[in-house]
């Protein structure tokens, strides 16, 4: 299905919003969602949508710049001095619910007074999409215990990362070092982190016009990938070597 048409197969009604600063002050389109569907949750992230949750339901929001973080990229020395000082280890699509719900309860400090954007209908959509194989989380531990993890849907080669939350410092690098050698090892072509943060730039992510991205984005999207499973904890300090 084209990327116009599962738009147009989707109940919406378009107005315009200002993009934050961060977004260069863009315009993108805003529509409300009237039957929001597992199924219509996940052909909105695959044409680079994202969507928001507040009092009046959810709401999906294309936005005209994406920033790609690449699969394939050897780590920074200070985010490998990070990991060797602790013990972090992880395990993938073991602790699903749990980091679902830590990221939910993730607010934006700039202004606490917005609804969390994972809200209880994503919840329950991504629970689906996990169900169904397309939805997976990277959890990290230390002495036993989930400090961290990380959540996004998976289409083709292509990760959408949707949020990420860490309880202890260091343990949110790590879950994004060990998604990255995860998606690498499976042959995932690069990672959508749908908005900017200083996480997800450190790990070399940049902002990309959607028009210029979309045919990258396209070819990612048929690759035949599958998320690796990991149920055994592993150390992640023996993911750092040169990939």
């Amino acid at each position: 299905m084209h990327n116009q048409d599962r738009l147009e197969a989707i109940d919406y009604r378009f107005s315009t919003l200002e993009c934050d600063e961060q977004l260069h002050k863009d315009t993108m389109r805003k529509w409300d969602l009237f039957h929001p569907t597992a199924e219509a949750l996940l052909s909105l992230y695959q044409i680079g949508c994202f969507t928001v949750e507040g009092r009046d339901g959810l709401m999906g929001c294309l936005p005209d710049y994406v920033e790609i973080i690449p699969v394939h990229k050897d780590f920074s020395r200070n985010q490998r001095r990070m990991i060797l000082r602790n013990e972090f280890t992880f395990t993938a699509n073991q602790c699903f619910s749990s980091v679902l719900y830590n990221c939910a309860l993730q607010r934006d400090w700039n202004d606490p007074d917005l609804d969390p954007w994972i809200g209880r209908e994503t919840k329950k959509f991504l629970k689906q999409l996990h169900a169904d194989g397309l939805a997976h989380s990277v959890e990290v531990y230390a002495g036993g215990e989930l400090l961290a993890g990380l959540v996004g849907i998976q289409s083709g080669g292509l990760f959408i990362g949707l949020s990420v939350y860490s309880d202890y410092m260091g343990a949110g690098n790590a879950a994004f070092i060990a998604m990255l050698s995860l998606l690498s090892q499976a042959g995932f072509r690069m990672v959508d982190a749908l908005s900017p943060s200083c996480i997800s730039r450190s790990f070399g992510g940049e902002m990309v016009a959607m028009d210029d991205h979309i045919y990258a984005r396209k070819e990612a999207i048929v690759l035949p990938v599958r998320f690796p499973t990991c149920s055994t904890p592993r150390p992640v300090a023996e993911l750092l070597q040169p990939r």
